[in-house]
């Protein structure tokens, strides 16, 4: 891929943070008004994100011939699937605390997609440190909500 290119997607992807971090910003206000609202966007933003980067492995398995084309459909609407699941059954912190994990599982999809040669190399350097500020974003946020 061009570096320019390569640039440009590491710098949207590090700016699709700052709705992490801002929502989670706002939960820390003493003001309801500000961290109810903070709690909502954070959740919804997390689920569509989390859907977001589970159709990466739609893409990538549209492109591809292999066997693996199967477990690639299936890690691009699991996340999907788990995040309707968690916005809608758990209460908010328990809610937060599944959608890291969920993106840190997928992060294992993505990064098996990387060791198999169906995605790039740069993906992996962009989608690990993306993955953990996202977590600690939202686990900062539940453990607020929780105290």
């Amino acid at each position: 891929m061009n570096p320019s290119v390569r640039l440009f997607a590491t710098v949207l992807g590090y700016a699709g943070l700052l709705p992490f971090l801002a929502a989670t910003a706002a939960i820390f206000s003493s003001d309801p008004t500000v961290s109810g609202p903070g709690l909502y966007a954070l959740t919804v933003y997390a689920a569509v994100f989390l859907s977001f980067m589970g159709a990466v492995h739609w893409g990538l398995a549209m492109q591809s011939d292999h066997a693996v084309a199967r477990w690639q459909l299936a890690a691009s609407v699991v996340p999907l699937l788990t995040a309707g699941l968690l916005v809608v059954v758990l209460p908010p912190p328990s809610t937060l605390i599944g959608l890291g994990v969920a993106f840190l599982v997928l992060l294992g999809f993505d990064l098996l997609a990387v060791r198999q040669g169906l995605a790039p190399d740069w993906y992996a350097r962009l989608r690990v440190p993306l993955t953990v500020l996202s977590c600690v974003a939202l686990w900062t946020a539940a453990w607020e909500l929780s105290h």
